[in-house]
């Protein structure tokens, strides 16, 4: 779903047993999928981009099966947000730098739900750090300094392998 008015795809409290895979929601004005007090037994697969809330959102829901979902460019303060869900089913936040000037040499901040992150060069997509998330969610990666107005690809990867990756510029 593309550019709704509101949640690009929306699992009512009807719903039971729904399995939402490879889907695509990129531009809503709400959240790229909601899921409200439902049984999910797959959420798997789903590209979801650009939307005006949370990438994906679930409140009150048994989510059975969470894994390989790809969210990017989410305004909401999470790339995926689960509210009081059971099951297989995590939050991962949207990330966050504290600094990130020519001089860094080394990129630290906050990824909670995350276990890995990954930095990149935007414009040739040359990695240049990894590191892991510790259980406070904070992480630490040496990079080789980058020249003002570099764009990195920062991407952190949960347990289930869900992946959200946001763009920041060496300022």
């Amino acid at each position: 779903m593309e550019s709704c008015d509101a949640d690009g795809i929306l699992i009512d409290p009807q719903s039971n047993n729904t399995t939402l895979t490879k889907n695509i929601a990129v531009k809503n004005d709400g959240s790229g999928i909601a899921v409200y007090h439902s049984t999910v037994s797959a959420l798997d697969e789903n590209l979801v981009q650009n939307n005006k809330n949370y990438g994906i959102y679930a409140e009150g829901s048994n989510i059975k099966a969470q894994k390989m979902n790809e969210m990017s460019g989410n305004k909401g303060g999470y790339a995926m947000y689960m509210s009081g869900c059971k099951g297989k089913a995590q939050s991962l936040k949207s990330i966050k730098v504290n600094s990130l000037t020519p001089a860094v040499k080394k990129l630290t901040g906050y990824a909670a739900g995350g276990k890995s992150i990954t930095v990149a060069v935007k414009k040739n997509k040359k990695k240049i750090g990894n590191g892991k998330i510790n259980t406070k969610g904070q992480y630490t990666v040496p990079i080789k300094k980058q020249k003002k107005g570099t764009v990195l690809l920062l991407s952190v990867t949960d347990k289930y392998k869900n992946c959200v990756t946001e763009e920041r510029k060496i300022k």
